[in-house]
This record gives C-alpha cells, sequence and structure tokens, in this order.
C-alpha cells in the first residue's frame, strides 16, 4: 500500500516535498511575478502565506496541513443597488467554469466586492504539480477578472501602465 501523499513510483517521490512560502515563491520568481512571503498569525489554521498580484487583483496563497487555498480579490466594486447584476454575473461564472469559484462580498465602504478562490487538496505536491496548480489559479483568476471588466467597465478605477 502507498503511503498517504506519495506516488506508487518511487522515482516520483523524489521531490514530492511539503507546500511551503519558499516553494511558492520560487515558482512565482520563476515566473517573473513579484511576491511576498508574509508570516501567518501564531493562531492562523495555515502555516504559509504569499501575496502577490496585478494591478486589478490581489492574490493570497495559503499554504498548511490541509492543502493549498489561492483567493483573488478583484479591484472593482459595485454599488450595493447593483448586487443583483453582480450577483448574476457571480452565478453565471460558476455555472459555467469550473474553476475558481467565484463570490460577492461587502466591502468596508458598503460596496460590492468579488472574489475567487481555488484550492489544491493536498499539503504536499512535487515541483511541476505545484508550478501547474500556481499557473493555472494565476491564469484563471486573470481570466475571471477579465470578464468581470468587460461586463462592468464602470467598476475599472484604474489603468494599465504603459508599456516601455
Amino acid at each position: 500500500m502507498t503511503p498517504a501523499g506519495s506516488s506508487p513510483d518511487p522515482e516520483l517521490n523524489l521531490d514530492f516535498a511539503p507546500v511551503d512560502a519558499d516553494r511558492i515563491a520560487a515558482i512565482l520568481a520563476d515566473e517573473s511575478l513579484e511576491y511576498a512571503i508574509e508570516v501567518p498569525h501564531p493562531e492562523a489554521s495555515f502555516s504559509s502565506q504569499v501575496r502577490t498580484g496585478f494591478i486589478n487583483q490581489s492574490i493570497l496563497l495559503q499554504a498548511g496541513d490541509n492543502g493549498l487555498g489561492a483567493v483573488s480579490t478583484w479591484r472593482g466594486r459595485l454599488a450595493p443597488e447593483d448586487a443583483a447584476k453582480g450577483l448574476a454575473m457571480v452565478n453565471e461564472w460558476n455555472l459555467h467554469q469550473i474553476a475558481p469559484t467565484v463570490y460577492m462580498l461587502e466591502s468596508e465602504s458598503h460596496e460590492i466586492a468579488f472574489a475567487a478562490r481555488r484550492t489544491l487538496g493536498s499539503p504536499r505536491a512535487s515541483t511541476n504539480q505545484l508550478g501547474a496548480f500556481l499557473v493555472s489559479t494565476i491564469d484563471s483568476f486573470v481570466a475571471v477578472w477579465d470578464y468581470f471588466e468587460s461586463a462592468l467597465p464602470d467598476s475599472v478605477t484604474w489603468t494599465e501602465p504603459e508599456a516601455d
């Protein structure tokens, strides 16, 4: 019987290791993405925390005994009276896309905010598995917020920097 969290092929276990901030950071660096490693609160249910993002979103990656969670929060906001439109968009996305799962929440200023999440349900992964998860997750976050930006152009209050 194969131990939990390992491969039946011993050669595939060579780089099968716990997911942590350093491994996440190495992959983000390989993808030329800026990031910040943060120390989680002592009572947090995860042991590693890394932040990254783009002009239109922040991305939080949290690793622990239950696996790796990724959450992206979009910078766009809706007025409370437009909540039905936002809910329809969330429903449409979640109905037709497997991941990421999109949800709404209320910001401190009572505006409607949007976030998306995706999880890797194992606390251990090979470098290839972790890299594939991170790259595909970031790509899925880019796709969902592109969809929201095209449907809610008035919510886009930032401008993309011009390329040199």
